[in-house]
């Protein structure tokens, strides 16, 4: 699995990827961390990429924003995600 940005993780399985966000709860029986998925992907630029879409969403749910400060918050969303993908 590859951590992208705080609780985002892309993982696979033989099929595709999928971008999951780790949350706070832990299976009680496993004593694992519980993941949510947002989505499959069939490569890891598209899961990227998704990670991005997801983090705009959210940013725009849970804010009021000007469409200025929209702009801002996402070239911030977007500089942490080519700093996390840098190679």
């Amino acid at each position: 699995m590859i951590k992208l940005l705080d609780n985002l993780y892309i993982d696979a399985d033989v099929n595709q990827y999928i971008l999951k966000n780790k949350t706070n709860t832990i299976n009680k029986s496993t004593g694992e961390s519980i993941y949510k998925v947002l989505g499959y992907y069939s490569d890891v630029s598209g899961a990227v990429l998704g990670a991005s879409k997801y983090l705009f969403r959210k940013q725009v749910q849970s804010n009021d924003l000007t469409l200025k400060e929209a702009e801002n918050a996402f070239k911030a969303i977007e500089n942490d995600i080519q700093k996390s993908v840098k190679i």
